[in-house]
């Protein structure tokens, strides 16, 4: 065999080889290759989507220092679960968080109106319709404490005067806080 002919065989070859390939790439009536396949036995039922996924419902916002807490669905006192659905997606800004649990707490938010959105994602990844909230965190706390003392007057931290609510205490590398009157030593 010349040398021809041995690459005119290779080419062919090649050419057969690749027709081949596209042929059974292509050899499907089915327009959308990436659907399970149809089962042949009976008791096999894959799942399927259903028709729309159900939306969140009403969205409850409540502001914090810097933060937005949002809550929906069950998420709610009385609130109920929603069925067929796996997670949740929020977006605000740019910003986007998939979350499993019907609560958010989104933190480090400037003291601004947000705009939000909340979708319920299926077990196939799908989207619902978004619940739209708008919120904007409550004043910065200069202290992370349920109730806060400016210690206005002197009055509140002196533990002689009525009405005081504070004891303060120290010992040698340590300070304590306690919100009523600590019991006078006998000297």
């Amino acid at each position: 065999m010349t040398r021809r002919a041995r690459i005119s065989a290779g080419v062919l070859g090649m050419c057969l080889v690749l027709g081949a390939i596209i042929l059974l790439r292509n050899d499907t009536d089915d327009p959308q290759p990436d659907r399970f396949p149809s089962f042949t036995v009976d008791a096999v039922d894959p799942p399927r989507p259903a028709q729309s996924v159900p939306p969140p419902g009403p969205v409850r916002l409540s502001p914090g220092p810097n933060r937005l807490r949002l809550a929906w669905a069950d998420g709610l006192p009385g609130g109920q679960p929603i069925d067929g659905v796996t997670g949740y997606e929020v977006r605000w800004g740019d910003q986007v968080r998939v979350v499993s649990e019907p609560t958010v707490q989104l933190d480090g938010l400037s003291m601004r109106n947000h705009d939000i959105e909340v979708r319920s994602v299926d077990p196939f990844g799908r989207r619902s319709e978004p619940a739209r909230v708008t919120g904007m965190p409550s004043r910065e706390a200069r202290f992370a404490l349920d109730y806060v003392d400016e210690f206005d007057t002197t009055d509140t931290v002196h533990t002689e005067v009525q009405g005081s609510q504070w004891h303060v205490s120290g010992y040698k590398g340590c300070i304590d806080m306690g919100s009523e009157k600590a019991p006078k030593k006998a000297s």
